[in-house]
């Protein structure tokens, strides 16, 4: 102990007279050789010890941040009867909750320093760029096939969504972009069927703002309140009439106005937690939802339908839609009505087997007889219609091949792919081609039809009057016509005449 402490004084004198020993010797006279001065710490090495303090802090404040948002969605939903011993609700522990919540986002968002990464993403920047550099053909081309239209309509849809995003974006997005790459990035998107995280790297920014760019016009474009009924809507006045006129020119068949059919779109995640799984797996063996669609001779859709899981039959997907609620209150399909073999007729849609036959949902007759096969043949054509349409839209946005987004989101941006649809029909946009097959996977359910769709016999007994008018009709103007659309061999040889 006492060598150690004489060691320690030593080096308590050293220290001591340190200053004092350049060139003077210490105290009894004798030169020290010099210490090497201590070598600072380079900056560089204090700014990341500092960065790393900031991060630390920035992590803290994230983790306190989770646990108060766990603990406040634990509180908002307990059971009814759950309070406290003196009656008072949790919902005060739940607000003091919510108010250390927004403490700690702000506190978070002061002390941080990168929101989002760099990325060498560089689509929007080269495409903008090249807009005024090349003609017009080879600019509609290239918008073509990055985002399914051409320019002049790309800035149409802008133009329309434009006071949308503005108004919302300023609310869930910290810094909004330019409304321009907002709407490129998010039909980028839905023509390519892209996940939010390949479309960030493109576009450079973060997946979150894609995913939040994507529901803000979603949410526009199938909202009935802003752009839906702009672009979808049940025919009325001339446009009824100039859709019954292609429909007849189609078909042959009078007061046809409309193509209805279901189909089934395909969930990238499998439904979990509240969504009862079973529900959503569809006869193909996969997880879907169910769109309905009805459209005229130039596929354009007047309604859409998309609420019911994959499993559902097409025919509980049908009377649970508000088109069927319209017509059944008389504010839909209602004129013109024209007197066919004596019977009033109004407009009707044409629909496959599996959907109910009423006075407004005209369906074959399945039968073996020569005319009355004829005459399935005619609806089918203008059932084809339908058909048609939902190929189209597939093949235009290929995110309905696979959708990948949540389910809560799902039959919103379904709708919205719908609304884009149409409004590249009405400006004429060129068809994409199918180059293959495209799986369009109809709802053809062969389960039992519910019961309670059977109570309805009167509207069923008169959807089949109203069927067996029209085919007398449409026989007899074939004759009276000398127009036959049908092999006259095939048909009318070895049958009976009506």
């Amino acid at each position: 102990s006492s060598s150690s402490s004489s060691s320690m004084d030593v080096d308590g004198e050293e220290a001591s007279s340190y200053g004092a020993q350049q060139g003077q010797g210490n105290l009894h006279g004798t030169s020290l050789p010099a210490r090497k001065k201590t070598q600072k710490r380079p900056p560089q090495d204090t700014e990341e010890d500092e960065e790393a303090d900031r991060l630390a802090t920035v992590m803290c404040f994230s983790s306190l941040q989770t646990l108060l948002a766990m603990e406040l969605c634990r509180d908002t939903a307990p059971p009814m009867e759950e309070t406290y011993s003196d009656g008072t609700s949790l919902i005060p522990v739940a607000f003091l909750k919510l108010m250390l919540l927004a403490a700690t986002s702000l506190m978070q968002e002061e002390g941080r320093q990168c929101w989002k990464l760099q990325r060498p993403g560089s689509e929007w920047t080269r495409i903008e760029r090249g807009v005024g550099s090349i003609d017009a053909a080879t600019r509609d081309n290239i918008w073509r096939r990055k985002y399914s239209m051409s320019y002049a309509c790309f800035l149409y849809v802008v133009e329309e969504l434009r006071p949308f995003i503005q108004s919302e974006s300023k609310f869930f997005v910290r810094a909004p972009l330019e409304t321009e790459r907002a709407v490129a990035l998010v039909l980028y998107r839905l023509a390519h069927g892209l996940s939010a995280r390949e479309v960030a790297e493109k576009y450079n920014v973060g997946a979150s703002t894609v995913g939040k760019y994507t529901l803000i016009v979603a949410s526009a474009l199938a909202d009935a309140s802003k752009l839906y009924s702009r672009y979808v809507a049940i025919p009325t006045g001339e446009r009824m009439a100039r859709i019954i006129s292609q429909f007849e020119q189609l078909t042959g068949i009078p007061n046809m106005c409309g193509a209805i059919d279901g189909v089934n779109v395909k969930l990238y995640f499998k439904p979990t937690n509240w969504y009862s799984t079973s529900t959503y797996r569809s006869r193909y063996k996969f997880h879907s939802i169910l769109l309905q669609g009805v459209c005229d001779t130039g596929k354009v859709f007047w309604d859409v339908c998309c609420v019911s899981p994959g499993r559902a039959h097409a025919i509980s997907n049908f009377v649970t839609s508000s088109l069927y609620r319209s017509i059944k209150d008389g504010v839909a399909l209602q004129q013109p009505v024209i007197l066919v073999e004596e019977k009033d007729v109004s407009p009707f849609m044409v629909g496959d087997k599996t959907y109910p036959i009423r006075p407004f949902c005209i369906k074959p007759f399945d039968s073996e007889d020569g005319l009355r096969k004829t005459f399935d043949e005619q609806l089918r054509k203008g059932r084809r219609c339908i058909e048609d349409a939902f190929a189209t839209l597939k093949a235009r946005w290929r995110i309905l091949k696979c959708m990948n987004v949540h389910l809560m989101h799902a039959p919103q941006i379904v709708v919205a792919c719908c609304v884009l649809h149409n409004i590249c029909q009405l400006w004429g946009e060129p068809e994409p081609q199918l180059q293959q097959q495209v799986e369009v996977h109809p709802n053809i359910n062969n389960r039992a039809v519910p019961t309670i769709i059977e109570i309805d016999e009167t509207g069923k007994g008169a959807g089949e009057v109203i069927r067996e008018a029209l085919f007398r009709d449409w026989v007899t103007r074939c004759l009276d016509n000398s127009f036959v659309p049908f092999d006259q061999e095939n048909s009318f040889s070895g049958q009976n005449r009506v």
